[in-house]
């Protein structure tokens, strides 16, 4: 099975790791799903799935709060990559629930590359 960290460096070895959940790197990845991160547009559960999340749906939202609410909207993918985070942008959080990754490429682009490696 496909872990995190094998999508996370084959689709964008620059991406950075914005949590501190180390544990969850591991963590077998079924599938990807373009999305936007925020309701009503959140995709149905699904375990084993790795989010990705275009950035400016979050910005101004504390990184907490956004997985705060993928948790009220029972969510609980194993990963969440943040997709279009520029370069020079400070990504910050406090929580270690969830892997939380960032990304400079944009949303098409990651989910793109995830479907191809995972496919």
């Amino acid at each position: 099975m496909t872990s995190v960290v094998d999508v996370w460096r084959a689709i964008d070895p620059e991406a950075r790791l914005v949590s501190h959940g180390h544990d969850g790197l591991g963590d077998a990845v079924r599938g990807v799903q373009r999305t936007r991160a925020a309701a009503p547009h959140l995709p149905p559960q699904l375990d084993g799935q790795l989010l990705i999340a275009d950035a400016a749906h979050v910005a101004g939202l504390p990184l907490d709060a956004f997985v705060a609410t993928l948790y009220e909207a029972e969510l609980r993918p194993v990963a969440v990559l943040l997709a279009a985070v520029p370069p020079s942008a400070v990504v910050e959080r406090v929580g270690e629930d969830v892997p939380l990754l960032a990304s400079s490429r944009s949303v098409a682009a990651l989910a793109d590359a995830a479907a191809a490696y995972l496919d």
